[in-house]
């Protein structure tokens, strides 16, 4: 359905924004070298 795919993709957007949020409040290079 075209509603589940619109509420898939605002999900997906919402994710990837709080991810970026985070990524820059909280720094994680060292974790990131680590793996």
């Amino acid at each position: 359905m075209g509603g589940q795919k619109y509420q898939d993709q605002v999900g997906f957007v919402f994710l990837f924004s709080v991810t970026k949020f985070f990524c820059q409040t909280f720094p994680q290079d060292e974790s990131f070298k680590e793996g």
